[in-house]
């Protein structure tokens, strides 16, 4: 056992744990997005219908409901079969958080979004870390 390891939690609890961070992150990104109305800062789209599109619940879904399900899942016992799956969500999740991050970064509307970046950035080094500890816990099976 390495000095590294000694102390750390079991793998599945640590990427258990972050898996729930990443959630608790995205809705963190929400609450930023929609907190300008405080401001006086207009957030609706102007195209919209007043009816949520169906892109918007998926979206939701994905980003919300899967990661605290993949959380719950870790939390109990895992085969090869599910720490492969863990695993390899993990690489689109981080890609599709590069790409926001990116996004966010260059949007120019009437200002940047300062506390968007460093969410979006905190959470592209937590997706990470979920890929550095889902690829160790993954060996282990």
């Amino acid at each position: 056992m390495s000095a590294e390891t000694a102390n750390a939690p079991p793998l599945g609890a640590a990427v258990a744990v972050l898996w729930l961070v990443l959630a608790v992150a995205m809705l963190l990104h929400f609450n930023y997005d929609v907190s300008g109305i405080r401001f006086g800062i207009p957030l609706a789209d102007p195209e919209a219908t007043g009816i949520v599109p169906w892109s918007n619940v998926v979206i939701k879904t994905i980003f919300y409901v899967v990661p605290l399900l993949l959380c719950a899942a870790a939390l109990g016992p895992t085969g090869r079969a599910f720490r492969n799956v863990n695993f390899g969500l993990t690489i689109p999740y981080a890609l599709a958080h590069v790409s926001h991050l990116i996004t966010t970064a260059t949007r120019i509307k009437n200002r940047l979004d300062i506390a968007q970046v460093v969410l979006l950035s905190a959470v592209l080094l937590i997706s990470a870390q979920l890929i550095r500890l889902s690829w160790r816990w993954r060996k282990e099976a």
